[in-house]
């Protein structure tokens, strides 16, 4: 199950669309820190320690997913 479906399920998962990318992002709880946002078009993701932070940068994942910024994260083998 993907973040947008378990977003439909779960009311502590938020889904929107990105402002600057046009893709969607989805706020959830963490698993190091408390949130987490999560691209859905490419499964990058950033933690935060606060909602407020999240929130901040949910509307431009340009800004902290790998994809989005236009680097391809290298893939382990």
């Amino acid at each position: 199950m993907n973040a947008a479906t378990a977003a439909r399920i779960d009311p502590r998962f938020n889904t929107t669309r990105a402002r600057s990318t046009g893709t969607l992002v989805t706020l959830c709880e963490g698993d190091d820190l408390p949130w987490m946002l999560i691209c859905e078009e490419h499964a990058g993701c950033m933690e935060f320690q606060t909602k407020r932070e999240a929130l901040s940068a949910r509307s431009e994942p340009d800004n902290w997913c790998e994809w989005c910024m236009g680097n391809e994260p290298e893939v382990e083998s």
